[in-house]
């Protein structure tokens, strides 16, 4: 967890503040960025949007399966994906 304290013009601001949830963040092993970058630099979005998912990477994995929808723009696979994400 973490907080953000920036200091300027005679005053502070704090991010997140309540009501907003707590910032959390998770540092992924090597392994795991390891295959989800060799699936990006093979081509393979599916893949990677797959992988990212289940790394809780979900801004990375929407953002590999907007490449699949935009290569297979008829394919209901990919547009279930996409809502399975949000």
């Amino acid at each position: 967890q973490w907080q953000v304290t920036a200091y300027g013009k005679g005053r502070e601001t704090r991010a997140p503040q309540p009501p907003a949830p707590e910032a959390k963040f998770r540092v992924l092993d090597a392994d795991t960025a390891s295959r989800i970058e060799t699936a990006r630099a093979a081509g393979s979005h599916l893949l990677a949007a797959m992988l990212s998912a289940r790394a809780g990477l979900l801004t990375e994995a929407k953002a590999s399966l907007a490449a699949v929808q935009a290569a297979n723009p008829t394919s209901a696979l990919a547009a279930k994906l996409n809502e399975s994400l949000r």
